[in-house]
C-alpha cells in the first residue's frame, strides 16, 4: 500500500472528524485506522456520547477519483453484514455462549473519494497461534477458542462464514480477521485459546454469505426489535442494483446505532 494513500486518507478523516487517526492495518480489501471519539456519523445522522475507541475500515481505497457507484454499494455492503452478524451475536449472548464474538458496528462514512464504516474498537491482538504442539501425539495439532464450536454453529446455519479467512495465508501458523485476548479460560497444552475473541472483517472475500441461506430464513421473531432491520439489510445484501438504502432501512439503522453506542457507554 503506497504510504502516500494511507496518508491522504489519514489527512482528510483528521480534517472531516477534528481528531487523529492513527494507521494500524492494511489488507487486501481495506485500510484500517483508529482513535478515540464522541461523534459518530452514518445513516439516520450524527449520533454523540462519551468518547469512544473506534476502529475505521476504508472499504474502497482501491478506486480512484470519486466514490462510484460500486465502490459505494461495496462499502454498505461490509457495514450490513457485520449488521446481520452482530444481531445474531447479541442475541445469543447468554443462550448459545456467555460473551460476544463480533465487532460492533457504529457508523458509516464517505469523503469524496472514498468511503467505510466504523465498529467499536477490540482489544487484542491478531498473530494468535493457529497450532500448538501436542505433547501426547508429538506433533502439532490445530488450535481452536473457546465457544468457537457454538458460534460456527450458529452462522454457518444463517450462511454467514465467520470462521472464513482467519489464519495466515502463506503458511497456516498465525491467525487473521478475528482479535484475541488472553485470559484465564485458555489453556495452551489442549491447545484451547480463551474466550476472548472476536471477528472484526467483513470483506466480500474474506467473509463470504451464502444468500440462498441466510434468505431461507424465516423465523426470525426471536430477533426481537431488531427482526425488521435483520430482514431489510438481508434484502440489501441480496440485490445488487440498489446502491442507496431505503429511508425505513435507515430508519432502522439509525435506531441499531442509537441502541449499540448507548450500550458501549
Amino acid at each position: 500500500m503506497p504510504k502516500n494513500i494511507v496518508n491522504s486518507i489519514k489527512e482528510r478523516m483528521d480534517l472531516e472528524t477534528g481528531v487523529s487517526w492513527e494507521h494500524i492495518g492494511t489488507g487486501m480489501e481495506g485500510i484500517v485506522f483508529s482513535a478515540e471519539t464522541d461523534t459518530f456519523t452514518g445513516l439516520g445522522g450524527i449520533i454523540k456520547s462519551k468518547p469512544v475507541k473506534v476502529a475505521r475500515r476504508v472499504s474502497n481505497w482501491m478506486f480512484q477519483g470519486t466514490v462510484s457507484e460500486q465502490s459505494q454499494k461495496a462499502a454498505y455492503n461490509v457495514f450490513f453484514k457485520n449488521i446481520l452478524a452482530s444481531i445474531l451475536d447479541a442475541h445469543a449472548i447468554g443462550s448459545l455462549y456467555s460473551v460476544g464474538h463480533i465487532s460492533v458496528p457504529l457508523e458509516t462514512f464517505s469523503y469524496g473519494d472514498f468511503s467505510g464504516y466504523g465498529y467499536k474498537y477490540v482489544e487484542g491482538n491478531e498473530g494468535w497461534p493457529c497450532r500448538f504442539y501436542y505433547k501426547d501425539f508429538g506433533d502439532y495439532c490445530p488450535t481452536r477458542f473457546r465457544e468457537e464450536k457454538e458460534v460456527l454453529r450458529l452462522f454457518n446455519s444463517y450462511g454467514i462464514r465467520v470462521g472464513h479467512d482467519s489464519s495466515d495465508s502463506h503458511d497456516g501458523r498465525t491467525g487473521k480477521n478475528i482479535i484475541y485476548l488472553s485470559d484465564d479460560s485458555e489453556d495452551m497444552s489442549v491447545g484451547l485459546l480463551g474466550k476472548g475473541w472476536r471477528r472484526i472483517d467483513f470483506g466480500t472475500i474474506s467473509l463470504p454469505v451464502n444468500l440462498d441461506i441466510l434468505n431461507s430464513k424465516k423465523d426470525l421473531g426471536y430477533l426481537g426489535e431488531h427482526e425488521l432491520l435483520f430482514k431489510l439489510s438481508r434484502d440489501y445484501l441480496s440485490d445488487q442494483k440498489i446502491i442507496e438504502p431505503s429511508d425505513e432501512l435507515v430508519k432502522e439503522v439509525f435506531g441499531f446505532r442509537e441502541y449499540a453506542i448507548d450500550r458501549l457507554v
